[in-house]
């Protein structure tokens, strides 16, 4: 397992400045992983760096990665 946490665009790119459709690129570095499939989770922090509430927790499940 590994985690890796940041702000948006390489902390160039706070939410503040995000405008309606717009896509930002936000690159996580994680270490090689083994053989195995692994859920990739995303969540969010508030203004006041308080993790946000998902509705299964505190991230959700955004794709099931499979590493051969």
């Amino acid at each position: 397992m590994a985690q890796h946490d940041g702000r948006p665009g390489l902390s160039e790119k706070p939410t503040s400045h995000w405008v309606t459709g717009e896509v930002v690129a936000d690159p996580h570095p994680i270490p090689a992983l083994g053989p195995g499939a692994y859920a990739l989770r995303a969540g969010l922090y508030g203004a006041e760096g308080e993790r946000l509430v998902a509705a299964d927790g505190d991230a959700v499940v955004v794709a099931i990665v499979t590493v051969r």
